[in-house]
């Protein structure tokens, strides 16, 4: 398997197990919110519109079709995996503000998936 599929598979997968917690003991992870938003009952277009979720949602798209293209393009693979890394810096610098572990933890992996994939496209160029 090439290479660059790899690294959009492992995109792919550590976007969906990303962690959040917010008001009064509400927490979910990544793949329950995107569950909730495509076939829970209280999804609407308007929660579509919302930056933190449609501008990781677009990458995650963009990284889909780029998995089943026979050569995929690294520049879209960078747009992709960029759009998703926004809402994971995110979690990451608000686990490291607050000192929660289960956050920082589950956006760890895929900032350093998205760290060597940019070394590995700085080494190649």
């Amino acid at each position: 398997m090439n290479r660059l599929k790899l690294f959009i598979i492992g995109f792919l997968l550590t976007s969906l197990f990303g962690y959040t917690e917010w008001g009064n003991n509400q927490s979910m992870f990544i793949f329950q919110m995107e569950f909730d938003l495509f076939f829970g009952s209280k999804g609407s277009i308007n929660s579509f519109t919302h930056p933190l979720i449609a501008i990781p949602l677009i990458g995650q798209l963009i990284l889909l079709f780029q998995l089943f293209y026979k050569h995929p393009k690294k520049t879209w693979i960078s747009i992709g995996a960029s759009c998703i890394a926004l809402l994971f810096l995110l979690f990451f610098a608000i686990g490291l503000l607050t000192i929660n572990f289960k956050i920082l933890g589950s956006s760890l992996p895929y900032v350093l998936i998205f760290i060597l994939f940019i070394l590995k496209i700085k080494r190649v160029n």
